[in-house]
């Protein structure tokens, strides 16, 4: 008996989960006393199975997931109260496991079920079927089966059967055509058609394939071919006709296509206004087109009809890129394009963008290459430009409140923002670096993820919406979008990506960003997205391209004959008129034009034949909206970055050569200065204090010639009145002006100095006024605790005391201590230490913690270690807060290992753990605030210890690594005999 019900519905499938979940945990509360706490998903596996089998995959689902649930909160923790250990873990996975494979089965086997209950009632309907007349089925069947429109009239036209071939060619459904007149499918001007073809059938005359035109249901015409035949009853009468009709549309769209084609390609070189050429493999002779001509700005006179003369046009760093890709391509017998630059007359330089395809014979030989030349050199410069803005736009990148990553040519993560992070809320970008990008995204996401990469690779901007939750798991939804880098290469390949991911959670945009297209010029000028035409000098249309319908919603062939007038808006058609007049007029227009949000360049020329009759205007008109938005993009990200510098509260300002090139408001504040010019182009070094100059010096060089960042540090700066102000500064290279320089950022922290002076000087005042009172909670135990009134708790209180307050009394001594080692008013007193005993004691009093955390220690000293030459109470806080740190950055069950032993005049003592140091705070894991991962370290425990070890004479040190673990070195003086 199968369990397997037909639960439908969402709401009811949750019921059912909800009703398992709560059957399952009364059932574990009704047998506790039987079962015990160690069987925790006894009673939880049936309450799943029982989900799964009745409601299918929701329901196992929701019950998998709220019984796990209630495992990890509640049935687990009886069986291990603290932390869980692998066991419990284990268990919980395999429940949660064949949950979701329970669920995966009860679905896919109630799916299989209704699928063979359809089944069966698709076969009984054919066993019916089949009672019938097996000749009729196979007839009917082959009528409805069919493309083509099968229908039948009665002799008075009326239609009387119609399959689905009707309805899809004509469109009218067969209740709406039967019983209606089959003059209703012919246009107007054909009215008479229907009633000479049953003439003809009536008079025994065939009609086959014959080709006329017909309405659709929406008005539209459709050209068919038609084939008649009479229908006789048993008697031999005529009782109708029977028609069958074939949609030949499309052969009759390609038949015009064809006739049209050559007249638009006798127009195309004057339209398009491009440079081809073509090489006669044969004799070796090249023919240069006009367009050529115009772009090598050349006299045709003085160039000699060879591919070699060609080459020598070409500059002479690209001639080897252009000549292999030419001879591979003939080897290849394929065509090409390619990115090269030429030398024209004078040094001058041009970038064209040249396309070729070959011919050949029957017998592979060939015969001919054909080729077009583009003028691209205004992009190039548009590119540069854009190259040369790079550094600015990588500031404003650092400090967007975006995520924004660059991605390598493989679509690997190289480089993520600084805002990253905190986004995604990682503690470190570096696992994810060397990754590919599209592995982050999954399901459907992942697919426009790809499909948005892809269309970065073929050089567009790709933008899609996906979800992707943070490393903590919560849900975010993004807008990302991804744009190509182009680097130097001639070829035009991206060599980079940038993908700017918005938080877009709050509100989650519904519409698809508009994605900038960059088509290129095809072989074949029809396929071109440009707009190409040629009008006759009355102004009215003799050919257009096939974009025409694409741009403006026109077919080629329904603008033949007719004027702008006719097909266009007044106010447009009046101004495509002006300025064909002015080509008619002039010999030529080029002008830009925005029609709308898009910029369009429009080149007309006059066309005349070879005795000066002019034959009409042709005219190509390109969409320039990238070119155009290209410049106006630099115009407005400079502006941009102006506006957020001279906003910013913080003095910001730019370097170069050492010198002041661009101050914000707030720089002139700082400085008090009236006005820019008061710092501009003065030296750095003015305007920093004497003793800092080395050190500024240093960081100038290192980020104006090392291109390296400089991190926060904390100088003394010189006002105009001569003043001095503390600050905190750092920089990000930048170029600026053509020059190597950097952007500076400057913060005072004159008032923060002051507050952390006083709050200093009143620790320190605070901790040598507790010494007085320590004393007496220190001594006065000592006085009472002989009293033999006092009972042993009471003694041992007063001991306890005791030991606190002095406690408390070195804790402050060492807080002391180490002050005077900041400040360099400490003096050793050296005395020997017993190294191997304190180490000892350390640990003895570290073991509870370390036992908490399942760590061992251990302790190993070289036999006869001599004491060293120190101070005890250093060696003690250092050991103990080295140790401490040990202990809690190893994994449970894991050991920290203690070694000491004399190496020449040294003591070494050595702590090794498991546990790795973060590869980004190794370089100052010895510095003051540094820390990581610790919710309540201060980050002075380490910071101490390179004090406390120094401060002896001795040195510490850190070695750090995946397969080696971290070991902490300190070295110290061994005592030396009679000191």
């Amino acid at each position: 008996m199968s369990m397997n019900l037909p639960v439908r519905g969402t709401a009811m499938r949750v019921l059912v989960a909800l009703l398992a979940v709560a059957g399952g945990v009364l059932l574990r509360l009704a047998l506790l006393d039987f079962i015990g706490p160690r069987t925790p998903f006894m009673t939880f596996y049936p309450a799943m199975m029982v989900a799964a089998l009745c409601g299918g995959l929701v329901s196992g689902l929701i019950a998998t997931a709220l019984m796990g649930l209630a495992a990890y909160f509640w049935a687990l923790p009886q069986v291990q109260p603290f932390i869980l250990g692998s066991a419990s873990w284990m268990a919980l996975g395999m429940f949660v496991f064949t949950g979701v494979l329970a669920a995966a089965l009860a679905e896919a086997l109630q799916r299989a079920r209704t699928r063979a209950t359809e089944a069966e009632v698709k076969a009984a309907v054919a066993e019916e079927r089949c009672r019938v007349d097996p000749d009729l089925l196979r007839l009917a069947a082959i009528v409805e089966s069919s493309d083509d429109a099968i229908l039948s009239t009665t002799m008075d036209g009326f239609i009387s059967s119609w399959n689905h071939g009707a309805e899809r060619i004509y469109g009218y459904a067969a209740q709406e055509a039967l019983g209606q007149p089959a003059s209703m499918l012919c246009p107007p001007e054909r009215s008479g058609e229907i009633p000479e073809l049953l003439a003809r059938i009536a008079a025994g005359e065939n009609v086959r394939n014959l080709e006329t035109v017909r309405l659709r249901k929406d008005g539209t015409r459709i050209h068919v071919s038609v084939t008649l035949s009479p229908i006789r009853s048993r008697d031999c009468s005529l009782a109708g006709i029977s028609a069958i009709v074939r949609d030949i549309s499309e052969r009759k769209l390609t038949e015009t296509a064809l006739r049209e084609s050559r007249q638009r390609l006798l127009f195309s070189q004057e339209i398009a206004m491009l440079g081809e050429w073509e090489l006669n493999l044969t004799t070796n002779t090249l023919y240069w087109g006009p367009g050529v001509f115009r772009i090598f700005e050349i006299d045709p006179d003085t160039l000699s009809p060879s591919y070699e003369a060609f080459l020598a046009l070409v500059h002479p760093e690209d001639r080897g890129l252009v000549d292999k890709a030419y001879t591979e391509s003939l080897a290849a017998q394929r065509p090409y394009a390619i990115v090269h630059r030429l030398r024209l007359p004078g040094g001058r330089v041009k970038w064209v963008k040249e396309s070729c395809r070959h011919e050949f014979d029957e017998n592979g030989s060939p015969l001919r290459s054909l080729g077009i030349v583009q003028d691209i050199t205004e992009l190039k410069q548009a590119e540069a430009a854009l190259r040369e803005n790079e550094a600015f736009a990588r500031t404003i990148i650092d400090n967007s409140p975006d995520c924004i990553k660059l991605l390598n040519a493989s679509g690997e993560l190289t480089y993520m923002s600084p805002s990253g992070p905190r986004l995604l809320e990682l503690d470190s970008v570096e696992p994810l670096l060397g990754k590919p990008y599209l592995a982050f995204w999954k399901g459907s996401d992942h697919e426009r993820a790809a499909q948005a990469f892809h269309e970065a690779q073929t050089g567009r901007v790709g933008r899609f919406e996906g979800f992707c939750p943070t490393a903590s798991g919560t849900p975010k939804w993004w807008d990302v979008s991804i744009a190509p880098l182009y680097g130097e290469s001639a070829a035009g390949n991206a060599s980079r990506f940038l993908v700017v991911s918005r938080d877009d959670t709050a509100r989650k945009l519904a519409a698809d960003a508009l994605r900038i297209e960059r088509e290129r010029l095809a072989a074949i000028i029809d396929t071109s997205q440009d707009l190409m035409f040629l009008k006759d000098p009355e102004l009215r249309y003799l050919a257009a391209n096939k974009a025409h319908e694409t741009v403006l919603g026109l077919a080629p062939r329904d603008m033949i004959g007719k004027t702008d007038f006719d097909l266009l808006p007044k106010d447009m058609a009046a101004s495509c008129r002006a300025t064909d007049l002015a080509a008619l007029r002039e010999g030529s227009v080029l002008l830009d034009e925005k029609v709308g949000e898009t910029w369009y360049r429009v080149s007309k020329r006059r066309v005349e034949n070879d005795w000066g009759l002019v034959l009409g205007v042709a005219a190509l008109i390109t969409d320039v909206t990238v070119s155009r938005n290209a410049y106006d993009a630099l115009r407005e990200s400079e502006e941009l970055f102006r506006n957020l510098v001279e906003s910013a509260p913080e003095a910001i300002f730019v370097q170069t050569k050492g010198r002041f090139a661009y101050v914000n408001s707030a720089s002139l504040k700082l400085y008090g200065a009236t006005g820019p010019e008061d710092l501009l182009d003065s030296f750095l070094l003015s305007r920093i204090h004497p003793d800092f100059h080395a050190q500024a010096s240093e960081r100038v060089r290192r980020v104006n010639v090392e291109r390296l960042p400089n991190p926060p540090m904390e100088q003394r700066h010189l006002r105009l009145d001569g003043r001095f102000v503390d600050v905190e500064i750092s920089a990000v290279p930048l170029l600026y002006g053509g020059e190597n320089g950097s952007l500076v950022f400057v913060h005072d922290i004159t008032e923060r100095k002051r507050e952390e002076a006083l709050r200093s000087d009143m620790e320190r005042i605070v901790k040598h006024d507790l010494k007085g009172p320590l004393n007496a909670v220190i001594n006065l135990p000592l006085l009472y605790q002989d009293d033999p009134n006092l009972s042993r708790d009471q003694v041992e209180a007063l001991r306890l005391i005791h030991r606190a307050g002095l406690s408390m009394l070195e804790q402050i001594d060492q807080s002391l201590t180490l002050y005077r080692i900041e400040t360099g008013s400490f003096k050793l007193s050296p005395l020997a230490v017993d190294l191997a005993a304190l180490t000892v004691q350390v640990a003895r009093e570290l073991d509870s913690l370390a036992r908490a955390l399942a760590v061992e220690l251990q302790v190993t000293a070289e036999a006869g270690l001599a004491p060293i030459s120190g101070d005890g109470l250093l060696c003690r806080t250092m050991f103990s807060n080295l140790l401490k740190n040990a202990v809690e950055a190893s994994h449970r069950g894991g050991v920290v290992q203690v070694r000491l032993c004399a190496a020449g005049d040294w003591a070494e003592w050595s702590a090794h753990n498991a546990g790795t140091v973060p590869e980004a705070l190794r370089k100052s894991f010895f510095d003051k605030y540094s820390t990581h991962g610790k919710r309540q370290g201060a980050g002075l425990g380490t910071y101490s210890a390179r004090l406390s070890a120094e401060a002896q004479g001795g040195s510490i040190a850190m070695h750090s690594s995946e397969a080696l673990g971290t070991t902490i070195t300190v070295r110290l003086p061994l005592w030396r005999a009679g000191a």
